[in-house]
């Protein structure tokens, strides 16, 4: 599934302006039930381009992350809340930092999985 991700974010204390993120995360899901037992492996990809608001400089981000979840006794629907951080680089001598998106998961009885993004927020580096 592929959950596409614009919105700008007020990162002030670590940049000194707001920075416009634009992008795509891109999880493939495997999901396996057999006698009770549950095996769900996320590949997660995250790539956004960011612009600051006052000076257009350019951040871009991309992070890889798997997330396995593995148990027994579950039911449905089966939610799921991971935190992803992307590390930003800042072309030239503009400043680096890491955003923090915090993404919830669904997956349903019929192994159908829904995302979104719930929060962002970012450390100064």
């Amino acid at each position: 599934m592929k959950l596409p991700y614009a919105g700008a974010i007020d990162l002030s204390e670590c940049i000194g302006e707001a920075v416009d993120f634009t992008g795509v995360i891109h999880i493939v899901n495997k999901f396996q039930e057999n006698n009770g037992h549950l095996l769900s492996m996320a590949h997660v990809n995250v790539k956004l381009d960011g612009y600051g608001l006052t000076s257009g400089d350019l951040y871009q981000g991309m992070q890889e992350e798997e997330i396995i979840i593995s148990g027994q006794y579950f039911e449905y629907p089966l939610e799921s809340t991971n935190i992803i951080n992307v590390q930003f680089i800042g072309q030239g001598t503009v400043k680096n930092f890491i955003l923090h998106v915090t993404l919830h998961s669904t997956i349903n009885a019929n192994g159908e999985m829904t995302a979104q993004v719930e929060d962002t927020n970012a450390d100064c580096n």
